[in-house]
């Protein structure tokens, strides 16, 4: 354990001056997301009945080519930074939480393929640059995991539940453990999707429109070229010979853990907008206020409200900018004070979200909680994300505290 003063302190990241332009959102993609509300809305009920997806969203996505964001330019991609990508699943939020959360992580996992060997992009992308992926970091535990070295790569069977998207996915990105020269080795690896069971096992309260299904395999054959380990990616040592690529040179963990809360900012913002809308057009029940926005309380609320999504919003623009500009200027090199404060950023927006829709759903009233109403699936599907492993705001308080106090021996992966 390493402790006493870190020879840092945190300041002020600028993200505002000339070098902000590297961590700007790409325009003509924003205008793509922005024209998908009206249908993402249309189909938002569709998705959290079905558990998926609507089809026709994921066709129309898939026509305006958003699912091509973190595609390298090599196979007709947009390459784009980070970002974007958080800043087009906001947008998609606003109309549909599920499909959202599917629509980032298929296209953060996509940009997970940018760092594998040229041989796995070329079998993926050369084939179908269109092509999908889901992922899941770790298998399930019990007797159905397993793993062994064989000639040429891993055969590895298992359960791996949680695998957002997985329904719209054509490959898969599966962890696991294998027992190399004594040690348990964390791996991970890409696999077609048609060489596994996807199990229907997403019953849940919120963000059912994810899919966040069970992958199920079994005697799996991952090839070397295929793999990675888990401590690479968490520290950029990546097998893509690409390095000229610097939007795939950042480590894996602030990526794949503030992409998480994107939807969540669209989902606050949504909420707001709706209490803005419905607010003057009635009462408060069994008060004087004809409207409700006369109110004090629901104008405190609301500006409450705003303040937070405000503040969930900035530090959001923040650690895309650490992001981005430790791949245009650091070799992708982030700092483990940077990543703490990422991992803080991230549980913090989530919480400063969660927050504000609880101020709107108050400000509405029980209405809120119809099951037509909007707002109750708003409220359901950020409970749920809000609470995902990866952004509990307990762990990450200690993270951050502990790299504060200059103790970099961690509980989780930064």
């Amino acid at each position: 354990m390493k402790m006493g003063s870190p020879a840092w302190t945190t300041v002020p990241v600028d993200v505002s001056g000339p070098d902000s332009r590297i961590s700007q959102p790409d325009a003509d993609l924003m205008k793509k997301a922005r024209s998908l509300y009206p249908l993402v809305r249309e189909h938002a009920l569709d998705s959290d009945r079905d558990r998926r997806v609507s089809q026709v969203v994921i066709d129309k996505m898939e026509e305006l080519d958003l699912f091509q964001v973190c595609t390298p330019r090599r196979y007709g991609g947009f390459q784009a930074n980070f970002r974007t990508l958080f800043d087009l699943t906001a947008e998609i939020a606003r109309g549909d939480g599920g499909t959202a959360w599917a629509f980032g992580l298929l296209n953060s996992n996509a940009w997970d393929i940018g760092t594998y060997s040229r041989q796995a992009q070329d079998e993926i992308w050369g084939a179908n640059p269109r092509a999908r992926i889901t992922t899941v970091v770790e298998p399930a535990a019990g007797p159905t995991a397993s793993a062994r070295r064989v000639d040429g790569g891993y055969l590895i069977s298992g359960r791996w539940p949680y695998a957002s998207g997985s329904l719209h996915a054509q490959w898969a990105e599966l962890g696991f453990n294998v027992e190399i020269d004594g040690e348990t080795v964390r791996m991970m690896t890409l696999l077609p999707i048609n060489e596994v069971t996807v199990e229907d096992t997403w019953y849940v309260a919120g963000m059912r429109g994810s899919g966040s299904n069970t992958i199920v395999g079994r005697d799996l054959f991952a090839p070397d070229y295929r793999t990675q380990t888990f401590v690479d990616l968490m520290e950029g040592n990546y097998a893509s010979e690409f390095v000229d690529e610097v939007e795939y040179l950042t480590p894996l963990a602030p990526n794949h853990n503030l992409i998480l809360v994107a939807a969540q900012i669209g989902l606050a913002q949504a909420a707001l907008d709706f209490a803005l809308e419905i607010l003057p057009q009635r009462g408060v029940t069994k008060t004087k206020y004809r409207k409700g926005s006369e109110a004090p309380s629901n104008q405190i609320a609301v500006a409450e409200a705003a303040n937070a999504i405000d503040v969930a919003r900035m530090l959001a623009k923040r650690a895309c900018y650490d992001i981005d500009a430790a791949a245009v200027f650091n070799g992708g090199a982030i700092d483990l004070p940077t990543r703490a404060r990422i991992r803080m950023d991230t549980a913090s927006i989530a919480v400063q979200c969660r927050e504000a829709i609880e101020r709107m759903l108050t400000a509405v009233g029980s209405a809120a909680f119809a099951s037509t109403n909007p707002l109750q699936q708003i409220w359901r599907d950020a409970g749920t994300a809000s609470r995902h492993a990866m952004v509990n705001v307990g762990v990450s308080k200690e993270v951050y505290g502990r790299t504060l106090l200059g103790d970099e021996e961690f509980v989780i992966a930064i």
